[in-house]
């Protein structure tokens, strides 16, 4: 049961990076402030916001361990540490709009 709440907390935060995180991706020491997370795959979004005309094609990542300090959260930090990242990337083709169509389709005749 606690497994199931993680991994659904952990998919509000970092799902935005990582497809499926569920409980079989989880080996837990939650209480004692150690959550290791192994086998994720990259999103293909995953680095779009940063402007950078590539995407990936796929990437998996090997472990992402998230340290939290339950006793002293208020002054110290949540450490998240990846390893292991194994990452293929392709250049971003961006659609035409519709605009762009449409003017070629004109130009063509």
């Amino acid at each position: 049961m606690f497994d199931k709440a993680l991994a659904y907390a952990l998919n509000r935060t970092i799902g935005a990076y990582f497809e499926g995180i569920d409980p079989a991706h989880l080996r837990t020491s939650a209480l004692k402030g150690k959550v290791v997370l192994t086998g994720l795959t990259l999103k293909t979004s995953t680095f779009e916001d940063l402007g950078l005309p590539l995407r990936v094609k796929h990437g998996r990542v090997g472990a992402v361990t998230i340290l939290v300090p339950w006793k002293r959260l208020k002054s110290e930090p949540v450490i998240v540490t990846i390893k292991g990242i194994d990452c293929v990337f392709g250049p971003l083709i961006a659609k035409p709009s519709e605009a762009e169509v449409l003017e070629r389709k004109m130009k063509k005749r």
